[in-house]
């Protein structure tokens, strides 16, 4: 059998892999040669200047440049190059001039075990090493009203002023960062600052969310790389004040959906890909196109480094196009596309990488600088920290627990009313009033998670969004730690027990419980400072929904629909904090401050991840209430059917499970594991607490007479109205067990 030559291959069927395949089969040989400095992974080079092939001439003669140095900025990716493993030597060296040393020579084919011939484009790239490193923060363009992707960040080491971009922000369903490079951002809780109108402010502190280096097949398992690290570099910026972020990037504007890039789809088809970003040295669009994968730059201690991605200036453009100095490290790289919208094609710009690094390269006179961009993939971050980028607040909302479950209960009970009721009428008309459809969740079509004046929040999240922050006092009507217990305290009975004598829910009897568990386990908090003071347990949830239970019935007798719906829809909020395992006990966050994080993962993370097939067993497991299931007409009924909702809750879905479950599922796939040991008991919780609210609902309806009101008047309620009541802090005022009086007579 006759063996090919390599110019009897067809290099077009060369994948990925046989690639990567070869540059590690022969590694070790290659890095041995005199002049080698570099590899990657791309398509074959050709020289600017040699001849285009045509159909007369398929074969041009370009022998005159083949001993001529190939170099990025004279070469070019053209349609019919072919994959390649690229070879970056110190300086070109034609076969004459290695006469003394043929061994140094860079072959041109590597062979796999299987055959396949697999070609080598060897350029010229001899490095800058005089990189100025100075930075004059005067010159920088820094904030007026609110930070973005592409400003500066400042952070001092050793007393050495540092600054770099801020990226994008992300978040992991409870805290929002900002995402940039960790060789910026260092330990945790270093202080990173930037300058907002004028003022040196400390916008956050690095969080211990960051990675440096990891094993090349611990990304890309299918890949072959021994002895490899992939360089990724990415730190996260624990957000001090949210609402001095915009979720854009400067210069650019909002993103869209993230590129997932990963190791079973990733291709040689990105090179050539263009992209774009805003660095915060540069202060203008950087514009580039990737020229190469998995660069190969270093090697230390018997390892190579790796990044995912190689961006140079773009095909066609001046060799100086692409500028990026030092202090844009962190800057966000988007694929620039374009989408049509109203049958008009507007901008569209994908997050793919984070820039953490550039190679200054020069061209082939020597005298010219021209810097490489090294960079990493947004997705395998995203994924390896577990957090999602947030692309504007309105699409990529900043969820809590009331951004799914919340919205869900509220919308869901109104479909478990007495069928048939007016009730039932009025309620099916403001559903949309009260929560959000199914597909409107599922697509992210909701309000944000920040409080923005004059836009209409549905009333099941008003709590969470608005009073939170124009409410202080109402903070404490979200929670109540129901199996808290202490020897020194009430013969070591919790809320739970104690509530089973109806005699005993009174606010005085609460407040002195929680003023005894204070005295005999004080817990404490930390300013920033260091200094502890005493953050006193007040947990009120019963007595907020007897409070609004009282005012719908008192609002309907009235005749008025609006604070009817309102308190109502409102009071939906608490009742799903009711049927929540850890909103209703002292794990709350965990038994250590480690173990802060479950309460995000579990109730925001692991709910978003899930929502089409939370939201289908959550269909099958609702139930219509029962005329023999409605409560009293005062507000003390409400609440102890909200704590018999709570007892409920911790009966059947103990809150350590949802701790042990969330200790057990460490790693990747966290959220499946989570939702495999949780998800029968998370969505018939969710049920039973839209049905409780359903028993709320109509039993307000029942003593509130709302059947004298003509059915003409049952219609969905203007937004407006209703946004300029719950605005209004004197409707279903907010009060904390302190306010003893004031909150027994409204809740009672």
């Amino acid at each position: 059998m006759t063996q090919k030559t390599a110019g009897e291959y067809d290099f077009t069927e060369l994948s990925l892999a046989d690639l990567l395949a070869a540059r590690d089969l022969y590694h070790v040989h290659l890095m041995k040669k005199r002049n080698v400095i570099a590899t990657a992974i791309g398509y074959y080079r050709i020289r600017k200047k040699e001849h285009w092939p045509s159909r007369d001439n398929p074969n041009p003669d370009n022998s005159e440049f083949k001993s001529k140095p190939r170099t990025l900025a004279n070469s070019e990716v053209r349609p019919y190059s072919w994959p390649a493993i690229l070879v970056f030597v110190e300086h070109w060296e034609t076969p004459e001039d290695m006469l003394d040393d043929p061994s140094g020579m860079v072959p041109k084919t590597f062979y796999l075990p299987d055959g396949k011939a697999v070609p080598v484009c060897v350029i010229e790239a001899r490095r800058e090493t005089r990189i100025s490193s100075s930075i004059d923060p005067t010159t920088l363009n820094f904030p007026r009203n609110v930070i973005s992707g592409g400003f500066p960040l400042m952070t001092t080491v050793q007393e050495d002023l540092k600054i770099a971009s801020f990226g994008c922000l992300v978040t992991d369903g409870h805290y929002t960062y900002a995402l940039t490079n960790r060789h910026v951002t260092g330990e945790e809780g270093t202080e990173i600052s930037t300058i907002l109108d004028g003022e040196e402010i400390v916008a956050g502190t690095s969080s211990y969310l960051q990675v440096g280096r990891l094993p090349f097949d611990e990304m890309y398992p299918d890949f072959a790389a021994r002895q490899t690290f992939l360089n990724i570099d990415v730190g996260l910026i624990k957000v001090n004040d949210i609402s001095q972020w915009k979720a854009e990037i400067l210069g650019i504007g909002q993103m869209a959906e993230m590129m997932d890039i990963n190791a079973s789809n990733i291709s040689l088809k990105l090179i050539g890909q263009h992209v774009v970003g805003f660095g915060a040295v540069s202060a203008k669009k950087i514009e580039g196109e990737i020229q190469a994968l998995f660069y190969r730059y270093k090697a230390v201690g018997g390892f190579d480094y790796v990044c995912d991605f190689l961006v140079g200036p773009r095909s066609g453009s001046n060799q100086d196009s692409l500028q990026v100095h030092h202090g844009d490290s962190g800057t966000i790289l988007l694929v620039e596309g374009k989408q049509f919208v109203d049958e008009k094609p507007v901008p569209c710009y994908q997050p793919l990488g984070i820039l953490w690094g550039c190679h200054e390269i020069l061209d082939g006179s020597h005298t010219t600088v021209q810097p490489y961009v090294l960079s990493t993939f947004l997705a395998g971050v995203c994924n390896y920290l577990d957090v999602d980028i947030v692309r504007n607040w309105n699409l990529d909302t900043v969820n809590t627990w009331g951004g799914i479950g919340h919205f869900k209960i509220g919308a869901y009970c109104c479909e478990l009313v007495l069928p048939g009721s007016n009730c039932s009428t009025f309620m099916m008309n403001n559903q949309l009033n009260i929560g959000y459809s199914d597909d409107a969740m599922k697509s992210g079509d909701v309000v944000s998670g920040k409080f923005e004046r004059g836009t209409f929040v549905p009333l099941a999240d008003v709590p969470d969004i608005v009073w939170r922050n124009t409410r202080k006092k109402d903070e404490s009507n979200h929670f109540a730690d129901m199996d808290e217990h202490n020897p020194a305290v009430a013969n070591d009975q919790d809320l739970l027990q104690l509530n089973q004598n109806h005699a005993f829910l009174t606010v005085q009897n609460w407040l002195d419980f929680d003023k005894a568990m204070d005295a005999a386990d004080p817990v404490f908090k930390t300013d920033k400072n260091g200094n502890k003071t005493l953050r006193p347990r007040r947990g009120a949830l019963p007595f907020r929904v007897g409070q609004c239970y009282n005012q719908m019935i008192k609002s309907l007798k009235a005749g008025n629909l609006e604070e009817f719906l309102v308190a109502g829809g409102t009071m939906s909020h608490y009742a799903g904090d009711a049927c929540q395992p850890l909103h209703i006990s002292f794990l709350h966050h965990g038994e250590t401050p480690a173990e802060s994080g479950v309460h995000s993962d579990y109730e925001t993370k692991m709910i978003a991840k899930k929502m089409p097939e939370l939201f289908t067993m959550v269909a099958a497991k609702g139930t219509k209430i029962t005329n023999a299931e409605l409560i009293g007409p005062n507000g003390k009924d409400a609440s102890l059917r909200i704590i018999e909702l709570m007892r409920e809750t911790v009966t059947n879905f103990p809150p350590m499970e949802v701790l042990e479950s969330w200790r057990n599922a460490k790693g990747r796939g966290k959220y499946d594991k989570m939702w495999g040991d949780l998800k029968v008991k998370t969505a018939a919780t969710i049920a039973n607490g839209a049905h409780t609210l359903a028993i709320l609902w109509q039993s307000a309806w029942k003593h509130g007479n709302g059947d004298a009101i003509p059915v003409n008047k049952l219609a969905a309620l203007n937004q407006t109205d209703l946004m300029n009541l719950y605005m209004n802090p004197d409707f279903v005022k907010s009060f904390t067990l302190d306010d003893t009086a004031d909150y027994e007579n409204a809740s009672s």
